[in-house]
This record gives structure tokens, sequence and C-alpha cells, in this order.
């Protein structure tokens, strides 16, 4: 991922997430980014959940190592998650958020 974009993260997960109460979390040191009720779309075998950073969001990262979960939560309470993904953040010339002046 690089900062100052505005990437989509997609999860494959096993199961349907369409009826769960879902969370989205990015986290790098003391950064956290949540996103609640990713964009579900189901598949044979699951889902695909998804989420779309602001350029402000990912500006709030630095580069180097960051990670991604997914939290859930059932209508009966039943709470789970994701196992934590690692990926990592390529850094920018031009800081800030665009269009701006230059």
């Amino acid at each position: 991922m690089i900062r100052g974009t505005t990437p989509t993260f997609s999860f494959e997960v096993d199961i349907d997430l369409t009826d769960w109460d879902t969370y989205v979390t990015i986290k790098q040191r003391k950064v956290l980014i949540t996103h609640r009720e990713p964009e579900i779309t189901p598949t044979e075998d699951g889902c695909i959940a998804s989420i779309t950073l602001t350029q402000a969001e990912t500006l709030q990262l630095s580069p180097g190592k960051a990670q991604a979960q997914i939290r859930l939560v059932d209508a009966n309470g039943v709470a789970t998650s994701t196992d934590i993904f690692d990926f990592s953040v390529s850094d920018i010339l031009l800081e800030g958020e665009i269009p701006q002046e230059v």
C-alpha cells in the first residue's frame, strides 16, 4: 500500500458475513483505522469483505510494516476474528492530499 492513495483492501473470508456486525481495523504503531460494515460480496465459499481507505487515512501511516484484521459478532453475540494480516506501507514524494496547489 502506498501512503496518500485510496487503496481498496479485500479479504476473502470462509463464511458469509452479510448479517454480521463487522469491523476491519488497520494498525501501525499507535495508529488505528477502523471501518465498520465493509462491503460484503458473497461467494460460493463465504464472502469477500472490502474497505477503501481515504488519502487522509493512508497519510496517517508511516513507511514500513502495518497490519489488518477483521473482527465480527453475529446476532446472538458470538464474536470472532480473522488472523492478523501483515502488509507494507510505501512512502510518497509529494506529501498531503491531492488535488492541491503545487
